[in-house]
C-alpha cells in the first residue's frame, strides 16, 4: 500500500511530499480501515485531478468558442456594412431609373399632346376642305 501512495505522488520534488507519505504510510498501517481511507484518498485525489483538468478543457474550449464567436461577429459586421452599402447602391440606381422613366414620360406627355394638335388641326383641315368642297359643288351646280 506504501508503494501505491508513493506512486501517487510521482514527483520528488512536490513540496510536503515526505509528510504526505508519512502520512499516507500511518494510514495504511492501521489495518483495512486505514487502507481503505487510503484508496479513498487515493480515489479522491484523481477525482480532483480530472476535475480540474475538465475544468481546464473547458475554459480551452470557451476560449475557442469566444474567438470563433468575435470571427463571426466580424464576418456578421462586414456583411452588414456590405448589404448597407448594396441598398445605398440601389436606392441610388432606382433614383436615377426613375428620373429617366419620368423625363422619359414627360417627353412621351409632350409627344403626345403635340401629336394631339396635329390631329386636331388636321380634322379642322378636313372639316374646311368638306365646307369647301360642298360649297364648291353648289355653286357649280347654280352655274
Amino acid at each position: 500500500m506504501v508503494m501505491f501512495a508513493s506512486w501517487l505522488l510521482l514527483d520528488p520534488e512536490i513540496p510536503g511530499q515526505k509528510q504526505s507519505e508519512q502520512a499516507l504510510d500511518t494510514l495504511a498501517g492501521q489495518g483495512i480501515l486505514g487502507s481503505l481511507c487510503v484508496l479513498l484518498i487515493v480515489a479522491l485525489f484523481f477525482t480532483i485531478k480530472s476535475l480540474l483538468k475538465a475544468k481546464d478543457d473547458r475554459f480551452a474550449d470557451q476560449k475557442l468558442m469566444t474567438e470563433t464567436l468575435e470571427k463571426h461577429n466580424e464576418a456578421a459586421k462586414e456583411l452588414a456594412v456590405e448589404m448597407n452599402k448594396a441598398a445605398s447602391n440601389l436606392v441610388v440606381e432606382s433614383t436615377k431609373n426613375m428620373d429617366a422613366m419620368k423625363n422619359t414620360l414627360s417627353a412621351q406627355e409632350r409627344s403626345m399632346d403635340d401629336l394631339a394638335r396635329v390631329i386636331s388641326g388636321l380634322q379642322q383641315e378636313g372639316m374646311q376642305l368638306r365646307v369647301t368642297a360642298m360649297n364648291f359643288k353648289c355653286s357649280g351646280s347654280k352655274g
